[in-house]
């Protein structure tokens, strides 16, 4: 004689009863039940906790979506990831890197990152390489050569369409160069020409705009 439990209505052998190898093969099945059905939902083993994972890999969730989350926690990292389509934290701002493999800017410091809004206006920079942002349009970046040479680093031309300029106020250009570099320098131009432009002139200013294309111009 055999015996069914309600856990999971498993036939299990009766002690003293149930011969050897249909012994054998009840216990085989009961395991495999139990074994089948375990999905740590409730009644079906133990709840998953965070303290037992260890993620080392990229997690698939198979087009599914994340929902209920109370916050998500990025890393500040300090280099753009190269995947298309995901939301990262760069240098202590929040990109978006679209599918065309541009990195736009979502926040600038302690704003939003948008065009300039018809005034222009200054910027005194001070940490460099400084890397120009969306926020930057129509201001006017104030670099102090004074304290030795300085590289700007521009956006990808054409994301989004901007004038800037870039103002020596360290009086001292002419000994420490303000370097600007292009973002692409194996598609995009200053002028159609130069991936690199250096104010050396004491006081130097320059003006820039670019098109929707690949193009930097003085202006």
């Amino acid at each position: 004689m055999t015996t069914t439990t309600p856990l999971m209505s498993m036939v299990l052998p009766d002690v003293g009863e149930t011969l050897g190898p249909e012994w054998a093969e009840l216990l085989v099945q009961s395991l495999q039940d139990i074994l089948d059905s375990h999905n740590h939902t409730d009644g079906q083993g133990a709840k998953v906790r965070a303290a037992s994972l260890n993620i080392d890999g990229t997690v698939d969730f198979n087009f599914q979506a994340l929902i209920q989350a109370l916050y998500a926690g990025l890393f500040n990292s300090s280099f753009l990831q190269t995947v298309n389509g995901t939301i990262q934290a760069f240098n202590g701002d929040l990109y978006f890197r679209n599918f065309a493999g541009q990195n736009v800017a979502i926040t600038s410091g302690g704003a939003l990152a948008v065009p300039g809004t018809g005034a222009v206006t200054a910027k005194v920079l001070s940490t460099f390489p400084y890397t120009v942002l969306t926020s930057d349009a129509q201001k006017v970046l104030l670099v102090d050569s004074s304290t030795g040479a300085k590289t700007i680093n521009l956006l990808t031309a054409g994301t989004p369409s901007m004038w800037l300029g870039i103002k020596d106020i360290g009086s001292d250009a002419q000994t420490n160069n303000i370097t600007i570099n292009v973002n692409t320098p194996a598609t995009e131009r200053i002028d159609k020409t130069q991936t690199t432009y250096v104010i050396d002139a004491d006081d130097g200013q320059i003006n820039l705009i670019n098109d929707a294309g690949s193009n930097w111009y003085v202006v």
